[in-house]
């Protein structure tokens, strides 16, 4: 395969190239036993040298990686889910579980989940950024229709699972458990699920006046959206994936919030605090301090037009 003129040049003018982090202030909660899926922070920014060569052939097999890994993190979000629910009196006397040789406390084995779901959360995330890094773009303009193919449809399969792990798992459990029947079955059970939240959350919305000049909700795809906005001052959208999966998007001046921002919520409570603190008492610092999960959203449309165009 021959090299392109832009790798040539690039090889001979520079050595090395920093690719700029955002800054991030995370607790550190690596060393702790109990806390092991956290790892330490890791650097702002890497440096990569100008002359390696990104591999076409390499982004498939990162792409299924990351299929894979979302996959496991939506049935380990799902499992966690499930078994916190168990109450421990009602499946064992002692608070354990297990026989010779994988005897267990049940509190161990919940906090093992949560950080299994932490690491493979952290995981993934750092997969998607690296596929969407524009170290990249070279490779993928060198790769064949076939390889470009290849890997598109796979990250379809990622967005589609990413939009929500657990919800997807729990389809797939659900098809599992009743064949096609019971996908469909769970598929319905998931949707009236999100119109009745936004039943209320709308609802919310119009008594906290953020109705002006538009309050509207619809539907698209897997997710039901609401828009509100206040004069002036704010344009919202609110995305309800699933009643454990809301996303708050919004754009603002309002001092001490960001300018435009996304967050993820784990519940309609959550969400409704979030916005509550933050565009009805205007108190930045309670807003902040609603707990969001953590979700990085890279740049997918650049990613999409950048594989597309190039075939």
């Amino acid at each position: 395969m021959a090299t392109s003129a832009r790798r040539v040049a690039a090889k001979y003018t520079t050595r090395r190239v920093k690719t700029a982090g955002e800054v991030r202030f995370i607790k550190d909660r690596g060393g702790d036993k109990n806390e092991w899926g956290w790892g330490s922070p890791g650097p702002s920014e890497r440096e990569i040298l100008a002359d390696f060569e990104f591999q076409p052939g390499k982004l498939k097999p990162l792409a299924s990686t990351l299929r894979s890994a979302l996959s496991a993190l939506g049935f380990a979000q799902s499992a966690y889910t499930a078994f916190t629910k168990i109450k421990s009196a009602t499946i064992s006397p002692d608070g354990n579980l297990g026989g010779k040789g994988y005897i267990q406390k049940i509190s161990d084995m919940r906090r093992q989940m949560m950080n299994v779901s932490e690491a493979l959360s952290a995981f993934t995330d750092t997969l998607y950024d690296e596929i969407h890094a524009p170290h990249w773009n070279p490779a993928i303009e060198e790769q064949s229709p076939r390889e470009r193919e290849e890997v598109v449809n796979i990250m379809d399969d990622v967005d589609d699972i990413r939009e929500n792990p657990e919800e997807w798992a729990e389809e797939e459990e659900a098809e599992m458990d009743g064949g096609a029947a019971g996908k469909q079955a769970f598929r319905r059970k998931t949707a009236s699920a999100r119109s009745d939240i936004v039943d209320r959350m709308v609802a919310k919305l119009d008594k906290w006046r953020l109705n002006s000049p538009f309050l509207d909700s619809g539907e698209s795809g897997r997710y039901r959206y609401i828009l509100f906005s206040k004069p002036a001052v704010l344009d919202g959208e609110i995305k309800v994936f699933g009643p454990k999966f809301i996303q708050v998007k919004y754009q603002t001046g309002i001092r001490d919030l960001p300018q435009r921002d996304s967050r993820v919520f784990s519940s309609e409570r959550d969400a409704l605090k979030f916005i509550e603190q933050a565009f009805v008492k205007f108190d930045a610092d309670a807003a902040l301090a609603v707990p969001a999960r953590s979700r990085n959203a890279a740049a997918r449309v650049a990613f999409r037009y950048l594989q597309r165009s190039a075939s």
